[in-house]
């Protein structure tokens, strides 16, 4: 009788400690999937920096490859395209940036050939208009900064854990506004 008893408190133990295991990791998943969608949900903040810059600021997606290949296919293709080998994948970053120059400028005559031109320190744009043809070339460089960092939890003066992970884009070009950025972690 005594070995029935402790065959079945073994059996009741093992079987706890497997449910209180699986707890723990269906808690670790949903605090992962309410992240995402606070990521997903937030728009990109965008502030200026210390030297005057702009920076816009997102949360980071935590995703299994299998989910960046279910949610984010684009950017999954896209990976797969560069020859990475997407087992031994960190992290992937995607900015997206729209350049608008609005100026007015001079147009000289050129050997019978209208010349306008704009240039400033990250563009440089030139147009030759002969009869009804035109030439255009545009030249344009950007400096584009991307960090990650961690944002501890706080209770009072103490810092522990992670609160939160936020990629921080900024770019040197002022004509460059940046539209999109997503960031994904892989676990």
């Amino acid at each position: 009788m005594n070995k029935y008893i402790i065959l079945i408190a073994a059996i009741l133990l093992s079987v706890n400690v497997y449910l209180i295991n699986r707890n723990q990791t269906i808690k670790s998943e949903l605090n992962t999937e309410k992240s995402n969608i606070e990521a997903l949900t937030t728009d990109i903040t965008r502030y200026k920096s210390k030297l005057g810059e702009s920076v816009a600021s997102v949360k980071q997606l935590n995703y299994t490859i299998s989910d960046l290949k279910e949610r984010e296919s684009a950017l999954y293709n896209e990976i797969k395209s560069l020859r990475v080998d997407i087992k031994r994948l960190k992290s992937a970053t995607s900015v997206v940036t729209e350049t608008k120059i609005d100026t007015i400028v001079k147009v000289v005559k050129e050997n019978n050939i209208f010349v306008a031109s704009y240039s400033d320190e990250f563009n440089h744009i030139r147009a030759e208009i002969k009869g009804d043809s035109a030439k255009l070339s545009y030249t344009g460089t950007d400096n584009i900064l991307i960090a990650v960092h961690v944002i501890p939890k706080k209770f009072l003066f103490f810092r522990y854990g992670i609160k939160d992970v936020r990629t921080e884009v900024k770019n040197s070009n002022d004509k460059v506004h940046i539209s999109d950025i997503k960031s994904v972690m892989i676990r």
